[in-house]
């Protein structure tokens, strides 16, 4: 078993889990609270829930990039993923190769080869369970604190609301 966490909050982590079963892999977000309140839903030092699952979103892309290249390149390995939505979770399925992220699809020359809409189909699938509205809207490339990794696209309005980190920033 393989996993990232997302922990630079004192309260929570968030953890994206992954192994392989055959030739499927299962993908699974766990998040982990603590917290010297009793009442878990009204302590202000957690990480509110739609940002707990947009960054759940962003590390099962990052996930992907990682199994990718782990299979044949004709080949994209169907993930089984266990997501939190607002009201719990969620069980989707998706081809490996639909959720790397927008830029992944670009050729030596800057490109779009033709996997491109079937990419920017399968982020916005995974984020319609979240806000069908934001899932259509643009989708923009968050990237790490140095600005030269990708860790996955979301939806503008997304970037606005928790002031994310995505390129183009200067």
């Amino acid at each position: 078993m393989q996993y990232n966490t997302y922990n630079k909050h004192p309260s929570n982590s968030i953890t994206c889990t992954w192994e392989k079963d055959q030739n499927q892999w299962y993908l699974e977000i766990i998040e982990s609270k603590q917290t010297q309140n009793d009442d878990v839903e009204s302590d202000s030092s957690l990480l509110p829930k739609e940002l707990t699952c947009v960054i759940g979103r962003i590390m099962v892309q990052y996930a992907a990039s990682h199994i990718s290249p782990l299979h044949h390149e004709n080949y994209s390995p169907l993930l089984h993923l266990t997501l939190p939505t607002l009201q719990g979770e969620t069980f989707q399925e998706f081809q490996c190769s639909r959720l790397l992220t927008t830029t992944a699809t670009l050729n030596n020359d800057g490109v779009n080869n033709n996997n491109y809409n079937d990419v920017n189909t399968g982020i916005r699938q995974l984020f319609q369970p979240l806000n069908s509205q934001f899932a259509n809207m643009e989708l923009v490339d968050m990237v790490n604190d140095q600005g030269d990794v990708i860790l996955g696209s979301l939806p503008r309005p997304y970037v606005h609301t928790w002031n994310i980190l995505h390129r183009g920033v200067a």
